[in-house]
């Protein structure tokens, strides 16, 4: 085998290695941000952000998923009779449970 032939095969090899890793790595489960907020009265919510959606696991033991809705700023994520509702902007976030704020004060904590 020739020296070009060489170089060649060594070039392709190394581009499938390198397709295959980023096809793996966009399919990884790891992909959507995972947050935790420390809110008032030892309360804490974590979030799993996904695209117009977030799943949040409450202090409390409650898991509940969200669509993401209208927000003139920040965002806001419902249900559908928009009983329940988690407003998040930059590092704070609360939420409203049938128009009354039950997790206030929520900072984002690493």
């Amino acid at each position: 085998m020739n020296k070009d032939r060489k170089i060649f095969v060594v070039v392709g090899i190394v581009a499938v290695v390198l397709i295959s890793f980023l096809i793996w790595r966009s399919n990884s489960h790891e992909t959507d941000p995972k947050v935790f907020f420390a809110c008032a009265n030892d309360k804490g919510i974590r979030a799993s952000f996904k695209p117009q959606a977030v799943t949040l696991a409450l202090s409390n033991g409650r898991e509940i998923n969200l669509a993401q809705t209208v927000s003139a700023s920040g965002a806001r994520y419902a249900n559908l009779d928009q009983s329940f509702v988690f407003w998040n902007k930059g590092n704070t976030a609360y939420i409203e449970e049938n128009g009354k704020a039950t997790y206030t004060d929520c900072l984002v904590t690493p």
